[in-house]
């Protein structure tokens, strides 16, 4: 299927080089972690004792943490420059994506707050809003995800030169 972008033809069943497959890769992992955060929210959401629950909740969304700030790095510390010294960084596909990164952490980093001096005395009301950022922070990743796999990362694989692959490849430890 192809499709325009910045201006740019994308082509989203491109075979991705090694350092754009290694992103790739990761999204499985990290979209079952979600997939699981979603349930345990909905999930926690209706039950009784939400302190527990919020704690519960929370161990998985530091996990989770642990997994995605690693793979945003990898993004934002080197793809997103290097993509948009040949598209722009101030409009257009990289602005997006990086916002996107920045409001689903902004969700999950809202969730981990606001649950780390939790006390017995949490409301229904106040758990239901930090379950919501857990389900919102998810949600933005998914999405993010999709135009990743299906427009970044193709547009990235027939922008950037060789030597910019090779550049990617040894920043993220591939061949």
């Amino acid at each position: 299927m192809s499709h325009e972008c910045a201006g740019i033809q994308v082509e989203s069943g491109t075979k991705l080089s090694a350092p754009l497959q290694h992103l790739k890769d990761e999204h499985p992992i990290l979209l079952g972690m979600m997939d699981e955060l979603e349930n345990l929210a909905g999930q926690l959401k209706t039950a009784e004792d939400a302190h527990t629950n919020l704690l519960r909740l929370r161990e998985e969304v530091v996990l989770f943490m642990e997994v995605l700030l690693p793979h945003s790095e990898k993004e934002e510390g080197f793809l997103f420059p290097m993509l948009g010294s040949y598209i722009g960084k101030e409009t257009g596909p990289i602005v997006v994506m990086e916002y996107e990164h920045e409001m689903a952490k902004k969700n999950f980093e809202a969730y981990l707050k606001g649950t780390f001096h939790i006390d017995e005395t949490v409301t229904t009301k106040e758990a239901e809003k930090l379950y919501n950022r857990v389900i919102e922070g998810c949600s933005i990743l998914i999405s993010h995800f999709h135009k990743e796999e299906n427009v970044l990362f193709p547009m990235a694989e027939n922008i950037l030169s060789d030597v910019d692959k090779a550049k990617l490849a040894k920043h993220y430890k591939v061949s």
